[in-house]
C-alpha cells in the first residue's frame, strides 16, 4: 500500500490497483516541509495508508486506516469504498492498527494516535457493525499513554492487548479496565503484537523480539473471584525429548565457539538447580525453562501452605 491499495494475483509479478487515493490528499499537506531536512525520498510529503486488513470471516472485505486519520470498509473486494472514520477520533490522527475480531465477523478493534501533534491521549475504538459505529474502549486506561497496537486474544472474546510507548497493557473485560504487565519486560515503545497459540510475540522499537511464553494465566485471571482462596491456572502442554548424545560433549568451562552453515554462535554452558546442563548463547535469544511450568494464584501466600503433588491419568 502507498495511498492506494494493490493486489497481485501471481505472486507479485504484476499488481493491480484496488483503489482510489484512500487518503485525505489535501493540497496544504502535500508540500515540501521547508527549511533544512533529511528526508530524500519525499516519503513524508504524501498521505500513506498505514494499516490494512481483511476480513477473516468473508472474503473480500477489507479495512484499510490513513496516516492522515481516516478509515475506509470496503464490502466488495475493493470496488467501492467508503469512510467510515470513528467519529470521536480528532482529524489527522495516525491510524496505526486496525483489529479483525476472531469471534465475531461484526467486531473490529481500532488502535490511533496523535502524538507528532503533541497530543499523548489515548484512541481506542471498538466497533460491533462492522465499522460503521464506533464507540470509545479507553476505560481508565492511563491518560497520557499512547496507544500504538491492539490486539483481541484469539482465544477469549474482549481479552486484549494494547502496544504503548512504556510497554504492553492488556483488559480483561472488553477495554473497560486496564492494567500494564510487569515481569522482566523492559519499558519500552511496543510496534506490535502477534499471538500464536498460547505465546504472544511482541516487536519493540530498539529491544529486538520478546516473547510471552505462556497466556494461560491471562486468559484465566478474569475468573478468579476476589474470595477465591487458591487458583491453579491450566499449564502449557509439554513434551519429553531426548537430548543428542554427543550435546555440550566437547564444551568447555568458558565461550564456547560453534559456527553452524557459515553462522557463527558464541554460548557458555550453565548447571541448573537439578543439575542439567544448558547452553546459553550470548547473541540469541534464550529458550523458556525446560519440563513444565506451573501458574497459580494464592489469596494469602504468607499464610497458605502449599504442597504440589504430580500424578498420571491413573492417579
Amino acid at each position: 500500500c502507498g495511498n492506494r491499495v494493490f493486489a497481485s494475483r501471481n505472486e507479485g509479478m504484476s499488481w493491480e490497483s484496488l483503489s482510489p487515493d484512500l487518503t485525505r490528499a489535501d493540497d496544504s499537506k502535500l508540500g515540501v516541509s521547508g527549511g533544512l531536512t533529511v528526508d530524500s525520498s519525499g516519503a513524508e510529503t504524501y498521505g500513506t495508508i498505514s494499516t490494512f486488513v481483511e476480513s477473516p470471516h468473508h472474503q473480500g472485505i477489507f479495512y484499510a486506516g490513513t496516516d492522515d486519520g481516516l478509515v475506509q470498509l470496503s464490502s466488495n473486494g475493493g470496488k467501492n469504498w467508503e469512510i467510515v472514520t470513528p467519529k470521536d477520533l480528532p482529524d489527522w490522527a495516525y491510524i496505526y492498527c486496525i483489529e479483525t475480531s476472531n469471534h465475531d465477523p461484526e467486531v473490529l478493534y481500532l488502535s490511533a494516535t496523535r502524538y507528532k501533534l503533541d497530543d499523548y491521549r489515548p484512541f481506542l475504538f471498538k466497533s460491533e457493525d462492522g465499522g460503521n459505529n464506533w464507540k470509545s474502549i479507553c476505560g481508565d486506561y492511563p491518560e497520557g499513554e499512547i496507544s500504538r497496537v491492539v490486539r483481541e486474544d484469539p482465544k477469549i472474546p474482549g481479552l486484549l492487548y494494547v502496544g504503548s510507548e512504556t510497554g504492553i497493557f492488556f483488559s480483561t473485560n472488553d477495554g473497560v479496565n486496564w492494567s500494564q504487565l510487569g515481569g522482566n519486560f523492559p519499558v519500552v515503545p511496543v510496534y506490535d503484537l502477534y499471538i500464536k497459540d498460547d505465546e504472544m510475540v511482541v516487536a519493540t522499537h530498539g529491544r529486538s523480539f520478546w516473547i510471552l511464553d505462556d497466556l494461560n494465566p491471562l486468559r484465566e485471571s478474569s475468573w478468579i473471584r476476589s474470595e477465591e482462596e487458591f487458583h491453579f491456572f491450566a499449564p502449557k502442554p509439554s513434551y519429553r525429548r531426548t537430548l543428542n548424545w554427543s550435546t555440550n560433549l566437547f564444551m568447555g568451562d568458558g565461550k564456547n565457539y560453534s559456527p553452524a552453515f557459515g553462522i557463527p554462535g558464541t554460548s557458555y554452558v550453565v548447571e541448573d538447580s537439578n543439575g542439567e546442563k544448558q547452553t546459553r548463547f550470548l547473541d540469541l535469544g534464550e529458550n523458556p525453562p525446560q519440563g513444565v511450568i506451573f501458574h497459580y494464584f494464592l489469596n494469602d501466600p504468607e499464610n497458605t501452605k502449599l504442597e504440589l503433588q504430580i500424578q498420571d491419568s491413573e492417579g
